[in-house]
């Protein structure tokens, strides 16, 4: 899945102030397409998890940030639940690795060197996927 950022203003996305300093717009490139690496459904809005100007993790965005280029899921997605907080979990779509195992994501920001391999060879099958149409 692939979309395209249409909206990149951080006032549009009230928690962006607690989590970074840099203003969105200097982010998300309006106009630009970015592959969805894991799809997160909260009660308040469904969440993409793409790669901006981090290459070793990606971050959740909003999807009305986003109109969708191309709406097939990757094959190598799964189905799951990711934790948010509170002993809640929410409905998650994204690789294997990723779904199945709650450290994933923690331990790829930290650096773990087998995290980010397994993230690395996704980004390929992904780049891969989504460069033949």
């Amino acid at each position: 899945m692939t979309v395209k950022c249409i909206l990149n203003k951080s006032e549009l996305f009230p928690k962006w102030k607690h989590i970074s300093s840099t203003p969105l717009d200097e982010i998300l490139i309006i106009g630009k397409s970015y592959i969805v690496y894991g799809i997160i459904f909260a009660p308040e809005s469904v969440y993409y998890e793409i790669l901006t100007i981090h290459n070793n993790f990606t971050f959740s965005y909003p999807s009305f940030f986003f109109e969708v280029d191309d709406n097939r899921l990757s094959k190598f997605f799964y189905l799951g639940q990711i934790e948010s907080g509170d002993n809640k979990y929410n409905p998650f779509i994204s690789f294997n690795e990723w779904v199945n195992d709650n450290s994933f994501f923690s331990r790829l920001v930290d650096g773990n060197q087998e995290a980010k391999e397994i993230f690395i060879g996704y980004q390929n099958l992904l780049n891969s996927e989504y460069q033949e149409t």
